[in-house]
């Protein structure tokens, strides 16, 4: 199955895109357009056999969806939950990913996935803590998948957030698309990842070989892009389980940088940083997206993540 051309992956837009590929418009004219946007994909869910489900964001309630998806929502958590993983969002955080594990009794493979933009001779400003964003989301549902959106309005721009779940896989997909709504100097968009402690090496391919670094201590480091072997892993102390960290687009995938700023935690874990318009002119119309699949894996990371890779994204 090819993921990447999935018919739940909104318009796909090349990075850096301008106006006329504009899946966004300017704030006089967004909420109509927003509107517009959402009556579409309830007319394309509509005829693909599909449902669209919307709640208040403190109602509590749990959904299933079919016999592959349990939704869970509270006033503090929205849950997901598959055979093969759990991922749990803030919806008090602008619904940023706050835990994500192999399942509910396991270690965290996430701690936090969140944005931040940064403009020049300004503070930055980050999802998790600009104050509330979101003007709408909505739970999409067909039979083989779902998607959460999510849509925020920043300042200077607007975010649709995708998450995206498969039915027997052991994957989801992340989307972070972003359109300018206003003309400023850009420092760099940046996609923050967190992992959870128990994971003690980061793991990478470069000069035709796997890598492994161990974490012992406080460090920042860079992480080599490869552009075949598109992937991250972390994983425990004893190899034999971590999380995998996919760009399965290859165009997505090159648009980052050619070395990949990354730390390790003193207490135990990593950070990732995923930078996208470092040191750029940014007009109203401009896009890009930020693409990545995430899935747990049981076993040595070296053998389990290429063939995830290859699942995904089969060729390429």
């Amino acid at each position: 199955m090819e993921f990447l051309n999935s018919c739940n992956a909104t318009i796909s837009t090349p990075p850096n895109s301008k106006k006329s590929s504009c899946f966004f418009v300017p704030f006089v004219v967004k909420n109509l357009l927003d509107a517009c946007y959402l009556l579409l994909i309830l007319h394309a869910a509509l005829l693909m056999g599909g449902e669209i489900r919307k709640w208040e964001e403190k109602e509590a309630f749990t959904f299933q969806h079919r016999d592959w998806l349990q939704v869970v929502n509270s006033a503090e958590r929205l849950t997901f939950t598959t055979a093969d993983y759990v991922v749990s969002l803030n919806p008090t955080r602008n619904f940023i990913l706050e835990h994500f594990s192999a399942d509910g009794s396991s270690p965290a493979l996430l701690q936090y996935i969140s944005l931040s933009m940064a403009r020049h001779d300004h503070p930055s400003e980050t999802e998790a803590y600009c104050g509330k964003r979101v003007s709408d989301f909505q739970l999409e549902t067909q039979t083989n998948e779902a998607s959460f959106v999510v849509i925020q309005d920043w300042p200077m721009l607007q975010l649709r957030k995708i998450f995206t779940f498969y039915r027997k896989e052991p994957f989801f997909r992340l989307d972070y698309q972003i359109c300018i709504t206003s003309d400023w100097s850009c420092a760099r968009a940046t996609l923050n990842l967190s992992t959870g402690p128990a994971l003690m090496a980061a793991v990478y391919f470069s000069d035709n070989q796997i890598h492994y670094r161990l974490n012992k201590g406080a460090a920042w480091f860079n992480l080599p892009r490869h552009d075949l072997q598109r992937w991250l892993g972390y994983t425990n102390q004893n190899n034999t389980y971590g999380l995998a960290v996919i760009g399965a687009d290859p165009w997505n995938w090159q648009q980052l940088p050619g070395k990949l700023l990354s730390s390790s935690k003193q207490a135990g874990g990593f950070t990732l940083e995923l930078i996208k318009w470092p040191r750029q002119e940014l007009r109203i119309g401009d896009t890009t997206t930020i693409q990545l699949f995430l899935a747990p894996f049981h076993g040595k990371a070296a053998e389990e993540i290429p063939i995830l890779q290859q699942k995904i994204a089969p060729g390429m």
